[in-house]
């Protein structure tokens, strides 16, 4: 009987420990970590349109955009963040507005950089993009985001040792990369180390938002 006791303990604890992973895996509710370029460049719209969502990873920021009435393009290269964000979408009453896009930036389909997005959000992934494919990438993001439109992004400092196959750039770069936009804000976060091995320094990261000015 004790050891009954002792087994149905375990199971129950192993349960609570599961659900809570999947909550925190799955759950929408986690509004603390939607991420702060989302919420500030969200700022610059006044009404929700057509957003790009490139590297929607867990799917948090997708949701987000989603519950603000927004039309949503997601894509990303893992089957993991599909079948999260796909299942996340059809719980919550959301999948109308939803369309998800299991690719690699070099393997997207070019018709659907035909469409004028309003928004294209990226939070640091387009260091994975393939540096030799970027300037291309870049180009049509550039022609599909609408004029006014609003980008917000994160890219990469090149002093980042490990760079092999990403795209990262120097300051002189990023700015040249921003030639037809309007800076709305744009913050570099230098001197950074990983958590966990303090002698390890971090590549610093450009946050973006900028306003398209020319067609």
């Amino acid at each position: 009987m004790f050891r009954f006791f002792i087994i149905l303990f375990f199971f129950i604890t192993f349960q609570t420990n599961a659900q809570k992973m999947g909550d925190d895996r799955w759950g929408y509710k986690l509004v603390k970590n939607i991420n702060p370029l989302l919420e500030e460049a969200l700022k610059y719209f006044k009404k929700p349109g057509l957003a790009l969502d490139l590297g929607a990873g867990r799917g948090i920021d997708t949701l987000k955009l989603l519950h603000e009435g927004w039309k949503v393009y997601a894509i990303d290269s893992n089957k993991l963040s599909r079948k999260l964000i796909l299942q996340n979408a059809k719980d919550q009453d959301l999948s109308q507005n939803l369309h998800f896009m299991l690719y690699k930036f070099k393997d997207i389909p070019e018709n659907l950089f035909t469409k004028s997005f309003d928004f294209i959000y990226a939070s640091r992934s387009l260091q994975y993009c393939d540096p030799q494919f970027f300037p291309k990438f870049w180009l049509l993001l550039k022609n599909c985001l609408k004029k006014d439109g609003i980008l917000a992004i994160h890219l990469i400092g090149d002093n980042n040792k490990e760079k092999r196959n990403k795209s990262v750039f120097s300051l002189q770069e990023v700015k040249l990369l921003l030639k037809d936009y309007e800076i709305l804000k744009f913050i570099i976060s230098k001197n950074r180390y990983h958590p966990n091995h303090k002698q390890i320094k971090l590549p610093d990261i450009y946050k973006i938002i900028a306003r398209k000015i020319y067609k």
